[in-house]
């Protein structure tokens, strides 16, 4: 609620000294004291313009632009149409919709109110018709040719009508190699359109005018509006240019390329206007160079004419063309397209009107860009419109009207954005402002961002008579007809309709909800029942994932949010007042008001909306181990309540909630680094990437940093997480699909070494090599963990040198995390190649989340908000598993709970102090014989060892591998039996990791001859020979590996390096004596 001015602060001293004509200062200075000011009331600022409305294209309006409060209160705003016949009027706060009903023109009232009753009221005209617009073709005309642009009705003419046009010089739009033009004609003309008649054609004839300074090479046509009582306005587009030139050459390349290959010509000159306007498909690929964003990395470039004159085209894709913009009318001659594919690109925002024109246009991809919101009315004009896939950007949520215009929608993807998205059908009552009014009521069911697709639910009537049973709102619009609502006979009976059931919303989903609800509004309560019998079956804190018992654990020091769940035996609006009460070891520690549901207490528990329970946001300092609660509601008594009502939760004693202190999470960040000529270019973006991960623990570094740990903050049992930066390490491994497991196990051995917490976990960071590197098979990992181990990969960069997309970034480094917390893949319906790392106990169907899923978005740190909780809910039907394959993802309760047990049984709680662990792991550190290793699709792998003071570090337990070390004759010098941790990559082969450290025994640097590691199938072996060939190259002044080299074909092997480069060399074993 806005604050009054100071000045009303101030009136209990005015009253005392209201006889007293003057005050006398300290000085005897007489001082007479200010007057209140009395209130003023609101202006307008300018005249509200007179607007014309398109019939199935609401005008918004924003009325805070045209009125003011002198005194600086805020305004509330009313508005309504003088003619309901020609036009409706909504107000959404300061938004004055206007919504065409029939052609004509009405006068609309618009009301600015201030907090004091005071009000200020302007009308203007607004003029309804059906829209006329140009689909335009821009011709492809040479001097003495004729341009043909289409003129496009809405609907038929009734009559003849004649639109006029005008045409203008663009001189901000000249082309390369443009010829100067002159039309003609004059600079303005008018085409008929018949009756009967949905468009026309405008022929503009060009001709030479060399003297012409500056050269007209592009020409603006501009429709007029059309004569008042004609039935028609201007709609998008009403302009458009007209472009006179030769050939394609002008184009960017891979667009040039793309229509040259396309009409099969000889070179870019060829391609004449008939040409083009007869291509039909296009498909333009990734350039090989272009416009730089970074090392290595180039981006796709597209202009605003670069796609003109192709009015034919009917299939256009630049999927992975790795576009970051696009112009306003880059599509606005395409006026034939059926399929448009942006998927893959880098798009974080639309121009307002890119798809306009595009009336044709049936299925629309923009998967996997980085869009972060929509502009309003994005798809307006795309009334053809059957697909469209907006699955994996960072959009946060919806504008209002967002599917308003798109009539033929059948499919629409939202899934893995930075939201879970709800459409919630609300009731409105249309024929008072006042819903509890004396009826008959009108009653309109909506959708404020636009049905998605066809939704019709059915209405359920209180106390009165419905004129329907069920209500339709079509795709692409907001509201449903109109229904009416009469009261029944009895007096003071309660009077309510609710839009559907859960089985109806389920229904009306069925498999068309792809990342999106459908969930029902608040009933529309016209009278209040005299009594209800309330009770509060259900009360719970949720973190991330929670069923209605509360069996998922709390995290301590952590915030949740508090959801109570009451109900009522009628329909009602109450809001009664609700109090949480926390206790520990029997003391008050905390209390708090919950905000009520917003449309009155529910009459069964639901889940699927926050507005449907009472919530609160509880600090996470309140939530420690041996908390209870208590939750009261209407202990006013303001509620009419049954001597049946049960107002208390639990209804005896306290709520005991389990609440687990985790241990602190200390992850190490590994830059990885290319040595490679083909990859190098990468490196300074991945460690930039990693410093910003970095930075982002401590609250600073980039928005994808933080968004990256925020959701690893949420959807793990963390507590306390810890990020600490390495120098970067320089790699030889393998790291295509065949062989990145080699890559974990280095980053293993990195970890036995360096880590001063055996707890410590490290996370490389890397990026994705080019397929033409040394390893032309390289496939796309991004991502693998060592199935409860303590070291990870995440692929930060793609093979193009781009940093990955928000989104996949924080899924891939959460997952990761995952599989060290002891976590298999879960089983769904896109099935894990590797079938030993899938959890067969998983208990949800398909992967799916199994219970209601919330996340608190960009909401504060922790701690508490006296304001209700907005985060997001995430539907137990509609998500998938974070260790799964399936998308979109979200972490159920059972992996939740999961990890929070192994980390707590393998870790111990936070009370265990690391530095106690540094301690006694730095008094233990001696010359170690370090072993490595692990399996691939079975096979053994065995690396050279190397000696380095550490701490030791062997098997938990026996196994089916054997590790042994023997002399020259054969004599065993010393023999490991174990099980090599498994790394869950879901690459359809099993890969295992392992890393052991043990006292080594120096005669064993001339006596030890071979390793040998033996498994179920098959045996390795390192000799002298290649343990020789092996070393680790050490920063002297850190004691930190920079690299290991395996002497491989085509590495050279380091020498013994002096003290002034800075490095230590150190060989591998068994090598050469002496």
């Amino acid at each position: 609620m806005a604050r009054r001015r100071p000045r009303l602060g101030s009136r209990a001293a005015a009253v005392a000294l209201a006889g007293a004509a003057v005050w006398v200062g300290a000085c005897g200075t007489e001082v007479t004291p200010a007057e209140p000011r009395e209130n003023r009331s609101p202006v307008a600022v300018d005249a509200l313009p007179d607007i014309d409305v398109r019939l199935g294209h609401p005008a918004v309006i924003d009325a805070a632009s045209w009125f003011r409060d002198p005194d600086g209160d805020a305004l509330t705003f009313a508005a309504k149409s003088l003619d309901a016949g020609v036009a409706r009027v909504t107000v959404a706060g300061d938004r004055v919709s206007v919504e065409g009903v029939a052609p004509g023109s009405t006068a609309v009232e618009v009301t600015a109110r201030d907090g004091g009753g005071l009000s200020v009221a302007q009308r203007f005209e607004a003029t309804v018709g059906a829209g006329i617009a140009l689909s335009p073709g821009v011709a492809q005309a040479r001097e003495g040719g004729i341009a043909r642009i289409e003129l496009v009705l809405d609907e038929p003419a009734a009559s003849s009508l004649a639109v006029r046009y005008s045409l203008g010089v663009d001189d901000t739009q000249l082309t390369a190699d443009a010829d100067s033009a002159d039309v003609r004609d004059a600079g303005e003309g008018e085409v008929e359109v018949p009756a009967g008649a949905t468009g026309a054609v405008i022929e503009i004839r060009i001709t030479d005018d060399d003297e012409i300074e500056p050269p007209r090479e592009v020409l603006t046509l501009s429709l007029e509006r059309p004569a008042t009582g004609s039935g028609f306005v201007l709609a998008p587009r009403s302009s458009a240019a007209v472009v006179i030139r030769e050939g394609v050459c002008d184009r960017t390349a891979a667009v040039r390329d793309a229509i040259v290959r396309g009409v099969r010509a000889d070179d870019c000159t060829a391609p004449d206007g008939q040409a083009l306007a007869e291509l039909r498909s296009l498909r333009i690929r990734r350039p090989e160079s272009g416009i730089e964003a970074g090392t290595g990395a180039v981006l796709g470039n597209l202009r605003a004419a670069d796609l003109s004159a192709l009015s034919g085209l009917e299939w256009l894709s630049l999927q992975d063309y790795r576009l970051a913009a696009l112009p306003a009318q880059a599509f606005s001659d395409l006026s034939s397209l059926e399929v448009l594919n942006l998927a893959g690109n880098l798009l974080a925002d639309l121009p307002p009107g890119v798809f306009a024109g595009l009336r044709g246009l049936e299925w629309l991809s923009l998967v996997d860009n980085r869009l972060r919101a929509l502009p309003a009315g994005a798809f307006g004009d795309l009334a053809g419109l059957r697909e469209l896939f907006l699955q994996d950007n960072e959009l946060r949520s919806l504008p209002p009207g967002a599917l308003t215009g798109l009539r033929s929608l059948e499919r629409l993807t939202l899934g893995g954005n930075e939201a879970a998205f709800a459409f919630p059908v609300r009731l409105v009552r249309t024929d008072h402002e006042d819903p509890t009014a004396p009826g008959p009521a009108t009653i309109e069911a909506r959708i404020l961002e636009g049905a998605p697709f066809d939704v019709r639910l059915p209405l359920l009537a209180h106390g009165g008579t419905l004129s329907v049973d069920s209500v339709l709102v079509r795709a692409g619009t907001t509201s449903s007809h109109a229904v009416t609502l009469t009261p029944g006979d009895a007096a003071d009976s309660p009077i309510s309709v609710t839009v559907g059931t859960e089985e109806a919303l389920a229904e009306a989903c069925a498999d068309r909800c792809d990342g999106f609800d459908l969930v029902a509004g608040d009933p529309l309560v016209v009278s209040n029942p005299a009594s209800v019998t309330m009770s509060v079956p259900h009360a719970y804190l949720t973190q991330a994932a929670q069923d209605r018992e509360g069996g998922v654990p709390l995290v301590a020091d952590r915030r949740a949010l508090l959801r109570v769940f009451a109900t009522a035996d009628e329909v009602n609006g109450f809001r009664p007042e609700a109090t949480a009460t926390f206790f520990h070891d029997g003391a008050e520690t905390y209390r708090t008001a919950l905000e009520p549901p917003a449309g009155g207490i529910p009459l069964a528990v639901d889940e699927s909306r926050l507005e449907r329970s009472f919530n609160a946001v509880i600090p996470g300092e309140v939530l420690q181990p041996g908390v209870s609660m208590v939750v009261e509601l209407d202990a006013d008594g303001a509620l009419p309540g049954t001597s049946s009502s049960r107002s208390r939760f639990p209804a005896e004693g306290r709520y005991d909630m389990e609440v687990r202190r985790m241990p602190p999470l200390r992850v190490t960040l590994v830059p990885v680094q290319y040595h490679s000529e083909e990859n190098r270019d990468v490196n300074p973006l991945v460690a930039a990437f990693a410093g910003e991960l970095a930075a982002a623990a401590m609250g600073a570094g980039s928005a994808a940093g933080r968004s990256v740990l925020r959701y690893a903050r949420t959807v793990l049992p963390l507590g306390d997480l810890h990020l600490a930066l390495r120098e970067p390490y320089r790699t030889w491994a393998d790291t295509s699909e065949a062989g990145v497991a080699g890559l974990i196990r280095e980053i293993e051995l990195l970890r036995l070494m360096e880590a001063e917490d055996p707890r410590e976990h490290y996370s490389g960071i890397f990026g994705v090599p080019r397929p033409r590197s040394r390893h032309p098979d390289a496939y796309w990992i991004d991502g693998l963990g060592m199935l409860g181990g303590r070291s990870s990969l995440t692929a930060s960069h793609g093979p193009d040198g781009l940093r990955q997309r928000t989104g996949r970034l924080r899924l891939v480094f959460a997952h990761e995390l995952g599989h060290n917390f002891g976590r298999p893949h879960t089983p769904c319906d896109e099935p894990v190649t590797d079938p030993g790392a899938v959890d067969p106990d998983y208990p949800w169907q398909d992967g799916r989340i199994g219970v209601w899923g919330y996340d608190f978005g960009d909401r504060g740190s922790d701690g508490g908000s006296d304001r209700p909780a907005r985060g997001h809910l995430f539907n137990p039907e509609g998500y998938r598993d974070l260790m799964s394959y399936c998308y979109p993802q979200w972490i159920s309760d059972y992996s939740f709970t999961r990890m929070l047990e192994f980390r707590l049984a393998r870790d111990g709680s936070a009370g265990i102090s690391a530095f106690a662990h540094a301690e006694d792991r730095g008094a233990e550190r001696g010359d170690m014989l370090l072993l490595w290793g692990g399996a691939d699709a079975g096979q053994p792998r065995l690396e050279p060892a190397f000696v380095y003071p550490a701490a030791s570090h062997f098997p938990s337990s026996a196994g089916p591998y054997r590790l042994s070390g023997r002399d020259a004759a054969g004599r065993i010098l010393f023999s490991l039996s174990f099980t090599p941790t498994s790394v869950a990559h879901g690459m359809g082969e099993d890969h295992r990791a392992f890393a052991f450290a043990i006292p080594f025994d120096p005669v064993w640097a001339e006596t030890l001859d071979v390793l040998t590691l033996v498994g179920p199938a098959g045996s390795v072996s390192v000799d002298r020979a290649r343990g020789g060939r092996a070393a680790l190259v050490i920063d002297r002044a850190t004691g930190r590996v920079r690299t290991i080299v395996r002497g491989e074909p085509g590495t050279a092997v380091p020498t013994e390096a002096g003290d002034e480069t800075g490095l230590r060399i150190l060989h591998g074993l068994p090598r050469q004596p002496g």
